[in-house]
């Protein structure tokens, strides 16, 4: 665990099907940026500043090659229980092979403030289905060395403008050789008091993983295929060692 890793942990993701382009930034102590798209092109900070403002509701991410706006869709400016919002967002990035201008669902979650300091490390997956509909998870682990059995684990779940909260998230990932995610399967349980039912989703790689190194984080982000409640879709899931 990093000494830099104070403050709150603000995550923001996106994934544009179209322009075949997958993102993400991550603060914790510090910020990184780094976003792929299918035929391999990548781009990071690599330790170059990035700005993260958020003004009223709307998040503005900056740096050098990339400006990006996240906005809550309509009914979804309060985030949920475990701080995430479904957005939609618009911007461009600059990649080796040209700018991507980019128009497509994202979200952004922000952990407290009192969780971050204890963490090792971060696993994030984020899909989304239409502009509505969507699911946020994510696992912050104390020691790397001690597995999953003691991540603690929130995720959220966004249907037709309003979220839903979870109340018992579980993630089960297959590995390729490495630390490279192959595929993953999402056990969502959501309801009031004892009345609770599991949603699921799952999810693909549809690619290898890209990596960037930022002043304190390295971050590993693979470009999902998801699928939920017979919704296809796009997402990215995150690794990061904090």
């Amino acid at each position: 665990m990093s000494d830099s890793a104070t403050g709150p942990l603000r995550l923001l993701t996106f994934g544009d099907a179209t322009a075949e382009i997958w993102g993400a930034t991550l603060q914790a102590g510090h910020a990184a940026a780094l976003f792929v798209v299918r035929n391999g092109a990548t781009a990071a900070t690599d330790g170059r500043p990035v700005e993260l403002r958020a003004n009223e509701h709307v998040w503005t991410v900056s740096g050098t090659g990339f400006d990006l706006q996240f906005t809550p869709v309509d009914g979804t400016h309060d985030p949920s229980p475990a701080g995430d919002g479904l957005c939609r967002v618009e911007g461009r990035v600059s990649l080796p092979d040209g700018e991507r201008q980019i128009r497509c669902p994202g979200t952004v979650s922000v952990a407290a403030e009192a969780e971050l300091g204890r963490f090792d490390s971060l696993r994030a997956l984020t899909g989304w289905f239409d502009e509505n509909r969507g699911l946020a998870l994510r696992a912050l682990r104390p020691d790397e060395k001690k597995g999953h059995e003691r991540d603690v684990i929130a995720a959220t779940l966004f249907d037709a403008d309003h979220w839903v909260a979870v109340e018992d998230p579980r993630l089960s990932t297959t590995f390729r050789a490495g630390e490279q995610p192959a595929r993953a399967s999402l056990e969502l349980w959501v309801g009031d008091g004892d009345e609770l039912y599991p949603r699921r989703a799952a999810a693909e790689a549809v690619g290898l993983p890209s990596e960037a190194a930022g002043e304190r984080l390295r971050l590993s982000l693979t470009p999902l295929i998801c699928h939920a409640g017979g919704l296809d879709g796009t997402g990215v899931y995150l690794i990061a060692h904090l």
